[in-house]
C-alpha cells in the first residue's frame, strides 16, 4: 500500500492544474484505511489527469492486483472464489451476458474459431464496460468471468452484501437494474466479422444455478422445462411466463401436465440461451425445481427429413442435378480424351522426334533378320487402292472385311490405314475377353474408345438406390440405367469427338485454301499453278492438303484428300461374346456415323454370316462395299514356308539371291516330299506360322506337318461330335449332320450348298451356320452374294476329314448312329403313315363304300402305301446295313484297328 504522503505528492500537480479528481476517489485520499484497489485507482486517475501514465504508475498498478484494463484469463478469474474468501456479511451472485460471442448452431459451426481467438480481450472490454461498484451499491464488487461461447455469452461472479431487513431477491433486482441502466457497450473489432457487437449486452442476474456444461448440446430457439422436486406439479402458464419473459419474448408455451414438462419457445435464440442460463434450477413457491435443456432442434434436421420423407421428388432432381454435373464437366474431358485417341495424341510413333531417335539408336542394333521384311505375301495393291478410293469419298454405306482367321484382314487394313487418316481402332476381341459383367462391358468398350474418365461404382450405386426407392416407394427411381443405355451414352460422348475431329480437318484445309488463293491472286501473271505446285506449296506453309480452288474438282473425285476420320471395328462380331446387345449397340451407332456423314466405319471380322445380319438391321436397303478374302493361293504357300527355310539356312542354295524375294523362285527351290506336305496345310497363315515354329525348334517338315494334322483331327472329332453322349447333346447340329458333312468333304473339296441343306440338313439352315461359326466347314458366295458352296473351314481340316472317314472304329461308329437314326426316323414316317390309312379306312366303313370309290381318296391311299414302301425297304436295307457294321466292329482286335 502507498504512503499517504506519496499519494499527495502525486495528486499535486492535478490540484494545482485546477483538475478535480472524481467524487468517488475523494474518500480514499481522506480514508485512513484504505484498499490497494482505491490506490491503484488513485493513480490511474492521477495519469490520466496528466495526460500520461507513468511506468511507476503502471509498476503500483500492477503490484496492487488492479487488472481492469488487462486482458483477461478465464483461468486466472475463476467464477467461483476460493472458500474463505468472502466475508461472513457478503455473497455470492452471478451475471449472464448473453451478447458477447456468436452462438454455435452446431459442430460444423466454424465462428467460434473468431470468437476463441477474441475471448481475453473480449472478457476484458466486459469487465471494463461494467459501472463501479459504488454505483451500483450494495458493495457490488467483480470477482471473475468465465466464457459460454457455445452459449453466445459469459457468466461473471461478483460479491455483494445484504443489510438487515433486505431480501436477496430485491438487491438482485435492484443490482440487475442498476447494470441494466449503466452497463457500456462491448465493442471487439476482430468480431464484426461473425457478429454485430456495436450494441450493449443484455445482462441478467442468475435466479438459478449455473450449469456449465460442454456436453454436445447446442443452443435452440426451444426449450423443454421439467419440474423436479417439491409437490411435482407443473405451475400454470402465468407463473411460468413470469418466470421467462424476461429473458425475451415467447411465441409459444405449451405444458403437460401428465409429464410434468413444459416447452417454450422464443422468438430469438439469445431469449433462450438467456432463460437456460440464468433460470435453470430455479425453486417454484411449490418446491419444484426448473430443469431447462434445449430441445433437440429439427431445424438441422428439417431438410434431411423432407428430402428423406419426399423421394419422389427428390430421387429424379438429384438423379437430373447428378446428370447435369456430369455432361457440364466431364463430358467435355471425355471427348477430349477420344479425340486424343482418334489424333493418336498420345502415340508416340507420331512425332517426328520420337521416330528419329529410335531409329538412330534402338533400329542401328536391329540386325537384318531381326527387320520384318517386306513379303509379297499381303500385296494386295488392288484391295489397298480400293478401301483408300472408298475412305477418300463421302461416307455412305459400311465397308466391310471379311475373310477367314489367317487371311490377312489385319495387315491389308494397316496398309490402306496411312498415317494422315484420323481413325479410331476398336478391337471386339478385348471388349469380347474383358466385357463378362455389365459393368465390364461398359469398362472395356471405354478402354478401346478412350472414354476416360469412367465412375463404374456409380452404376452399382445407382443399382443400390433403385433397390431402396423401390422398398421405400414401391417403384424404381430411375437411378439405375441399362446397359444398352450406358454403352449408347458413351458412343454419343465419340460421336462428338468425331465430329469435332471432322470440322478441325475442315477448318484446317479451307484455311491452306484460301492461303493459296492469296497466293494466286498476287500472282496472278504468273501460269496457274499445277497440282504438284501446290502440294508443294502447301507443304512448305505447313499445310496438309492441297489449297487451290482449281483442284476442289479433282478433291472430290478422289484426290487424295481424308475429310472424314475413319471408324474400324476389329473382330466384329467376336464369338467370345454370346450377347448380341454390344454388336446391336456399336452397328446402330455405325449407321448414324455413316448417315450422318460423319465418319467411315470398316467392319473386320472372321464371321461374315452374323455380321450381314447385324448389319442389315443397322443399315437397311443399302448394299456395303465388301472385300472378301480368301487363303493364299499353292504358290504362295509354298514361298511363304521356303523363305523360312532359307532363314533357318535349311533350304537348298540353289535359289538365286536377287530372286529370293518371288514366291514362284521360292517355291521351285522346295522338294516335293516338302511341298506336297506344305500343300497339306493349305494357304491359311495361323498354321504356315505354326509350321515355321515347329521348323525354328529343329523339326523336319514332314514331322511337323504330321503334328499339325493330329492335333487337327483331335480338334475336329472333339468340336463336331463331342466328347460323349452328353456334349453331343449340346451341340447345336446332330452327329449325323456333322457326319455327313465330313464325310462327303472327305471325298469331294465343294459341296452344293442348298443341295446340302435340302437333302441332308432337312432345310435345318441354323444347324448348317452353327457348324459355319464353329469354323468346321466355311461358306462361299457368289457374286450376287448369295451362298453357293461348301468347304472346309481350314484346309487342313480337309486332311483331318480324310483321317477320320479312313479310321475305321469312327467312322463304322458314326454310320452306325446315323443308320440308327435313319431307321428310326424311318419308322417314325411309317408310323405317321399307318395313322393316315387307318383314318382314310374308317372313313371308307362310315361312308359305306362311297369315300372308297372317289378319286381323292383313292389317289392319296396309294400315294401313303407308295411311301410306306419306299420307307420300309429304306429300314430294310438299313437294318442290314447296322447289323453289318455291329459285326465288323465287335471283330476290332485288340489293337483298336477295324477290318477293312
Amino acid at each position: 500500500m502507498l504512503p499517504r504522503r506519496a499519494l499527495l505528492r502525486a495528486a499535486a500537480p492535478a490540484v494545482r492544474r485546477q483538475v478535480l479528481l472524481p467524487r468517488t476517489l475523494r474518500p480514499a485520499l481522506a480514508l485512513p484505511h484504505r484498499s490497494p484497489l482505491a490506490d491503484s485507482a488513485i493513480l490511474r486517475c492521477v495519469a490520466a489527469a496528466r495526460g500520461v501514465a507513468t511506468a511507476s504508475a503502471a509498476a503500483e498498478a500492477a503490484a496492487s492486483g488492479d487488472d481492469t484494463h488487462a486482458p483477461v484469463d478465464a483461468q486466472a478469474c475463476p467464477l467461483t472464489p476460493p472458500e474463505g474468501t468472502l466475508a461472513p456479511h457478503e455473497k455470492l451472485g452471478f451475471l449472464y451476458f448473453d451478447t458477447m460471442y456468436p452462438i454455435e448452431l452446431g459442430w460444423w459451426d466454424m465462428r467460434r474459431l473468431v470468437g476463441r481467438f477474441e475471448s481475453a480481450p473480449l472478457l476484458a472490454r466486459l469487465r471494463a464496460a461494467l459501472p463501479a461498484g459504488v454505483e451500483v451499491g450494495h458493495g457490488f464488487e467483480t470477482v471473475g468471468v468465465e466464457p459460454r461461447s457455445k452459449d453466445g455469452g459469459a457468466f461473471a461472479s461478483f460479491r455483494y452484501t445484504l443489510a438487515e431487513g433486505e431480501s436477496e431477491s430485491d438487491v438482485l433486482g435492484a443490482i440487475e437494474r442498476r447494470l441494466k441502466r449503466q452497463i457500456k457497450s462491448v465493442y471487439a473489432p476482430g468480431m464484426l466479422l461473425v457478429a454485430s457487437w456495436g450494441r450493449r449486452p443484455s445482462v441478467h442476474v442468475v435466479r438459478g444455478t449455473p450449469w456449465r456444461e460442454d456436453l454436445a448440446r447446442f443452443p435452440a430457439r426451444q426449450v423443454r422445462i421439467a419440474f423436479e422436486g417439491g409437490d411435482g406439479k407443473a405451475p400454470d402458464e402465468q407463473t411460468l411466463w413470469e418466470i421467462l419473459r424476461p429473458y425475451g419474448r415467447i411465441l409459444s408455451l405449451a405444458i403437460d401436465k401428465k409429464e410434468n414438462t413444459a416447452v417454450v419457445g422464443f422468438a430469438r435464440m439469445r431469449g433462450a440461451t438467456s432463460a437456460r442460463n440464468c433460470a435453470h434450477g430455479v425453486t417454484l413457491p411449490g418446491g419444484a425445481k426448473l430443469i431447462i435443456n434445449y430441445l433437440p432442434t429439427l431445424r438441422s434436421h428439417k431438410i434431411w427429413d423432407w428430402l428423406t420423407s419426399h423421394p419422389r421428388i427428390v430421387l429424379p432432381i438429384l438423379a437430373f442435378a447428378l446428370g447435369t454435373i456430369t455432361y457440364a464437366v466431364f463430358d467435355p474431358i471425355r471427348a477430349f480424351f477420344v479425340e486424343s485417341k482418334l489424333k493418336g495424341s498420345f502415340n508416340f510413333e507420331q512425332y517426328k522426334l520420337y521416330t528419329w531417335l529410335k531409329s538412330n539408336t534402338v533400329d542401328l542394333f536391329r540386325s537384318e533378320k531381326a527387320a520384318p521384311r517386306k513379303d509379297d505375301w499381303w500385296q494386295r495393291g488392288q484391295a489397298v487402292d480400293e478401301i483408300r478410293g472408298w475412305l477418300r469419298e463421302t461416307p455412305s454405306t459400311f465397308i466391310t472385311i471379311s475373310g477367314p482367321r489367317g487371311s490377312g484382314k489385319h495387315q491389308l487394313l494397316t496398309g490402306a490405314l496411312t498415317s494422315e487418316i484420323n481413325h479410331l481402332r476398336i478391337d471386339c476381341a478385348n471388349i469380347a475377353h474383358n466385357g463378362k459383367t455389365d459393368s465390364a462391358l461398359v469398362s472395356a468398350l471405354a478402354t478401346e474408345i478412350g472414354y476416360y474418365p469412367v465412375f463404374s461404382w456409380i452404376s452399382s450405386l445407382n443399382n443400390l438406390i433403385d433397390l431402396g426407392a423401390q422398398g421405400l416407394i414401391g417403384t424404381k427411381a430411375g437411378f439405375s440405367t441399362p446397359v444398352d443405355a450406358q454403352l449408347r451414352q458413351m458412343l454419343a460422348t465419340a460421336t462428338t469427338a468425331l465430329v469435332s475431329v471432322k470440322e478441325a480437318t475442315a477448318k484446317r484445309k479451307e484455311a491452306v485454301r484460301r492461303k493459296q488463293n492469296a497466293k494466286g491472286a498476287a500472282k496472278s501473271e504468273t501460269p496457274a499453278p499445277t497440282v504438284v505446285q501446290l502440294e508443294r506449296a502447301a507443304k512448305a506453309s505447313n499445310g496438309d492438303e492441297l489449297g487451290d480452288t482449281s483442284c476442289v474438282q479433282h478433291s472430290e473425285a478422289g484426290d487424295g484428300e481424308y475429310d472424314a476420320p475413319v471408324l474400324v471395328f476389329d473382330n466384329f462380331h467376336h464369338k467370345g461374346l454370346k450377347s448380341d446387345l454390344l454388336w446391336t449397340v456399336l452397328a446402330e451407332w455405325a449407321a448414324e456415323l455413316t448417315q450422318n456423314h460423319i465418319a467411315h466405319v470398316v467392319f473386320v471380322t472372321d464371321n461374315p454370316v452374323a455380321q450381314s445380319k447385324t448389319l442389315s438391321h443397322a443399315l437397311p436397303n443399302v448394299p456395303f462395299e465388301s472385300i472378301a478374302l480368301a487363303d493364299a493361293d499353292q504358290q504362295r504357300a509354298r514361298g511363304y514356308v521356303a523363305s523360312k527355310l532359307r532363314e533357318l539356312g535349311r533350304i537348298a542354295p540353289a535359289v538365286p539371291t536377287e530372286k529370293a524375294d518371288d514366291s514362284s523362285e521360292l517355291a521351285a527351290a522346295l522338294d516335293a516330299d516338302t511341298a506336297r506336305n506344305v500343300d497339306v496345310l493349305g494357304g491359311r497363315l495361323t498354321d504356315l506360322e505354326q509350321l515355321t515354329e515347329k521348323l525354328a525348334l529343329g523339326q523336319t517338315v514332314e514331322n511337323a506337318v504330321e503334328d499339325i494334322v493330329s492335333r487337327t483331327v483331335v480338334e475336329l472329332r472333339k468340336n463336331a461330335f463331342g466328347d460323349d453322349m452328353d456334349d453331343a447333346k449340346a451341340l447345336p447340329w446332330s452327329r449325323e449332320q456333322a457326319w455327313t458333312i465330313v464325310e462327303q468333304l472327305a471325298k469331294n473339296s465343294e459341296l452344293a450348298y442348298f443341295s446340302v441343306l435340302h437333302d441332308q440338313f432337312k432345310s435345318d439352315e441354323a444347324s448348317l451356320k452353327a457348324l459355319v461359326a464353329a469354323e468346321i466347314i466355311s461358306v462361299r458366295h457368289n457374286t450376287s452374294g448369295r451362298p453357293s458352296t461348301i468347304r472346309a473351314g481350314r484346309p487342313v481340316l480337309q486332311e483331318a476329314m480324310r483321317r477320320l472317314v479312313d479310321d475305321g472304329v469312327f467312322s463304322r461308329t458314326q454310320r452306325l448312329l446315323s443308320a440308327s437314326a435313319a431307321i428310326t426316323s424311318a419308322e417314325t414316317a411309317i408310323r405317321t403313315i399307318e395313322a393316315e390309312v387307318h383314318q382314310l379306312a374308317e372313313l371308307h366303313a362310315l361312308s359305306g363304300g362311297v369315300a372308297r370309290s372317289s378319286d381323292g381318296v383313292r389317289g392319296r391311299a396309294d400315294f401313303l402305301l407308295k411311301k410306306m414302301a419306299v420307307h420300309q425297304g429304306k429300314v430294310a436295307t438299313l437294318d442290314e446295313l447296322v447289323a453289318q457294321l455291329k459285326k465288323e466292329l465287335a471283330s476290332v482286335d485288340a489293337s483298336g484297328a477295324a477290318p477293312a
